[in-house]
């Protein structure tokens, strides 16, 4: 199964990774009273995405030195003219510190966080350049931004022909944070890239949640691996809590192709607890070809790391042919990790089972 791309967990990971400068920011600037517009923190991505709340208060991080804690902020209200003075100055500085100095980075983060409030984070967003607005702290204003304006927050980035797909993330989860149905936004949106990344983010949020919205942020999907990795992903999840509708929904999909995705992801999820019924649904519901000889590869691995005399008894009555093959040659990889001389003995009672031997031996 696809799930998600591992490209895509990383840039959610660099999503996290910019954002907890100015969470570590807002931690410390918590431990004093501050002026009354500036009581909302921003967010402390520290975890999973999903996990993320853009009202939650933001970890603490017990490594951050002495000398990154920013000085007091004057009690004197400055312009916004000036505010934007100080963050142009600073983002420079970071720009020529960014090769490794992390205490001057998070020392500038700091800094740059305090000037952040619920009030001006709209404002000041509009103001930097491609550069900044891409930045860690361009991530940061966008999360404070979504907390108290999203919906115009997500249409300001959407109208942008330089909208990222970390910025998809951001709006995505903040809308749902907010309890704003994220379909209210894909309603309004013209059929670019950032769309369909946007419609997976969501649909991703949801997953857990809500199996009928994020089907319908799936059809709104252009029909390809985005949209497939996003009801694979959905069909994993599901499998666990609710198979027989699962598998209900997953058969009566008309497009034949995505169909057979689904019956696999589905079929590999099942596999966990229970391979034989997993194995027999494979074999009667996908179309033959790569797809079925994959995923009765993948389900005999499964089945075969807890109890592989059963799989390789029900493997060996499988039809001849290459699913057959796929799956004998998946059950004696396992089992003779686990005990090769029982692995052994029961190839060599095969026909054609010296050739099984070669082919594993040879790899």
């Amino acid at each position: 199964m696809n799930a998600i791309p591992m490209e895509r967990a990383a840039r959610l990971q660099r999503i996290i990774l910019g954002a907890i400068g100015a969470a570590i920011a807002i931690l410390l600037l918590q431990l004093k009273t501050p002026p009354a517009h500036q009581t909302a923190a921003l967010p402390g991505p520290s975890a999973v995405p999903s996990e993320i709340s853009i009202d939650d208060e933001p970890p603490a991080i017990a490594s951050v030195p002495a000398r990154s804690i920013p000085l007091a902020i004057s009690s004197q209200p400055i312009s916004f003219d000036q505010t934007m003075g100080l963050i142009h100055t600073k983002l420079r500085e970071w720009s020529a510190r960014k090769t490794g100095d992390r205490e001057t980075e998070d020392r500038l983060m700091n800094e740059l966080a305090t000037l952040l409030t619920d009030d001006n984070a709209g404002k000041i967003i509009k103001t930097l350049s491609p550069e900044e607005l891409h930045g860690p702290f361009g991530t940061s204003a966008l999360f404070r931004w979504m907390k108290t304006d999203p919906m115009t927050a997500a249409n300001w980035v959407a109208s942008r022909p330089d909208a990222t797909d970390d910025q998809a993330w951001v709006i995505a989860h903040g809308l749902l944070e907010k309890g704003i149905d994220p379909q209210q936004l894909a309603a309004q949106l013209p059929a670019t890239q950032w769309k369909q990344t946007y419609l997976l983010d969501a649909g991703l949020d949801v997953l857990s949640t809500d199996p009928n919205e994020v089907i319908a942020l799936a059809q709104q999907m252009d029909s390809g691996s985005a949209q497939t990795d996003l009801l694979q992903t959905a069909v994993n999840d599901w499998m666990a809590t609710d198979p027989g509708t699962t598998t209900n929904w997953i058969m009566s999909i008309a497009d034949a192709a995505l169909r057979n995705e689904l019956i696999s992801a589905g079929a590999k999820a099942r596999a966990g607890t229970d391979p034989r019924q997993a194995a027999t649904w494979a074999i009667s519901a996908i179309s033959p070809g790569e797809t079925l000889d994959n995923t009765m590869s993948s389900i005999v691995t499964t089945w075969s790391s807890g109890n592989p005399a059963d799989a390789a008894t029900w493997a060996a009555e499988l039809p001849a042919g290459e699913t057959r093959n796929s799956a004998m040659k998946a059950v004696l990889t396992q089992w003779v990790q686990s005990n090769p001389q029982a692995a052994t003995a029961w190839a060599n009672s095969l026909p054609g089972g010296n050739q099984l031997l070669d082919a594993l031996s040879s790899n």
